[in-house]
């Protein structure tokens, strides 16, 4: 007998430097970024978004722009962000909002980041608690952290320092717990992938188990026992670590490399992904599991669409096997310029060519059936 496939809530993630560019006052230190124009035409999108069949959004809440100094929020960025809560309500588009993503203020990284314990535990439930504050009453739920492993990824040629990144990260997510918990649900949004070594050699074979471990090992069992497990043995109890989630949220994207795409290929990515969706809720703590951001990058035209497809059915083959995934955020749902990314619309606003195939996903828009 053939369980039915669940119905899942289609969202799209809008980050903070997507949609708004490159703040002055963060620490970001990549190619600087426009934006994709959401900041003066949020209203038309989110619209557009609800048209499309999207019912939930994963918006980002600029630190650096709502705290540009520390202690003190910019209230033209409190207003505008407020302004776009109120437009995602009157579109029945759910809001879940992220409080860290790729970057952080300068003043904080200047203070030292969370490669610094006192600072990160100061400054940061700061941040928490005054977005609870500012727009508690309006989201459905948050994602404190984006990808912790990234973010304590700078750090990576001092290993000291990595290593005391790495356990801040987990305080301060078990920090936003204690705030956030008993309202709107928590999510993480762990950034995983089937890691492999890049070559035969031991130092190739040693930096993929010490990947492997940091993205599953210390992220999984911490949040199901409440112990860090460093990959040099160190283990670290963190109070209240242990559950201190509503949802299994995690993060990833097409690695395939680039050639020649055949129908193999795509069945081995599908495959992947399966894999990545069944290892998480098997090692995760008992919880609902969320795509919290998949991203499908792919230059060819077709051949993107066709990666979707196996997306798409790599997802619906992991819930009619029973695992409790309710909610998948494209990332992102409005493309960058030239981006060959399988968004919902494109930068012009316009459906791509893999907006059908994310619609199998969710029940039709409203007006539609």
């Amino acid at each position: 007998m053939t369980r039915p496939v669940p119905t899942l809530q289609l969202g799209g993630a809008l980050s903070a430097l997507g949609i708004l560019g490159t703040s002055p006052n963060s620490d970001w230190a990549g190619p600087p970024s426009p934006g994709n124009d959401f900041f003066t035409r949020y209203e038309e999108d989110l619209e557009l978004l609800a048209g499309t069949g999207v019912r939930s959004i994963r918006l980002g809440l600029d630190w650096s722009r709502l705290q540009p100094v520390p202690g003190k929020v910019d209230d033209d960025w409190r207003e505008w962000y407020q302004s776009v809560f109120v437009a995602a309500a009157h579109n029945d588009i759910a809001v879940w909002a992220a409080l860290h993503e790729r970057s952080v203020p300068a003043w904080f990284d200047d203070e030292g980041s969370f490669s610094d314990s006192r600072t990160a535990g100061l400054a940061w439930p700061r941040w928490v608690e005054t977005a609870a504050e500012l727009f508690g009453d309006d989201v459905a739920g948050w994602f404190p952290i984006i990808d912790p492993v990234s973010a304590a990824a700078r750090w990576t040629a001092d290993t000291r320092k990595h290593e005391v990144a790495l356990i801040n990260m987990a305080v301060a997510w078990r920090d936003a717990w204690r705030i956030l918990q008993g309202g709107p649900p928590v999510s993480t949004a762990l950034s995983v992938r089937m890691v492999r070594p890049t070559d035969g050699t031991v130092p190739a074979q040693n930096a993929a188990r010490f990947e492997d471990h940091v993205r599953w090992t210390m992220w999984l069992r911490g949040l199901r026992d409440g112990t860090i497990y460093l990959p040099n043995g160190t283990e670290r109890e963190v109070a209240d670590l242990g559950g201190s989630l509503d949802r299994l949220g995690i993060v990833t994207s097409l690695d395939v490399p680039e050639g020649t795409i055949t129908d193999d290929t795509r069945r081995r990515w599908e495959e992947r992904l399966g894999s990545l969706l069944r290892r998480a809720a098997e090692e995760g703590p008992d919880r609902p599991v969320m795509l919290a951001g998949i991203d499908v990058r792919w230059a060819n035209n077709e051949e993107r669409r066709l990666f979707v497809e196996s997306t798409v059915h790599a997802i619906r083959g992991a819930t009619s096997d029973g695992i409790p995934l309710d909610a998948v955020f494209v990332d992102p749902a409005i493309s960058p310029r030239d981006a060959h990314v399988a968004s919902l619309v494109d930068r012009d606003r316009n459906p791509t060519g893999e907006t059908a195939a994310w619609l199998v996903l969710t029940p039709p828009a409203r007006g539609t059936g």
